[in-house]
């Protein structure tokens, strides 16, 4: 009996917090993403204008 409510409450706390640390991954992601793709085009338009 209580273990079960144990674990209600801590799924309950890991989904209140679970967007908050997705939002988090794919903000990183996306920003790392991002900062590669225009150092890559920095590099094309260097190597290209030389």
């Amino acid at each position: 009996m209580n273990k079960s409510t144990n674990n209600q409450t801590a799924t309950h706390a890991m989904a209140i917090e679970e967007p908050v640390t997705k939002w988090q991954h794919t903000a990183l992601l996306s920003l790392f993403i991002m900062a590669s793709l225009i150092s890559f085009i920095v590099v094309m338009i260097e190597a290209n204008t030389r």
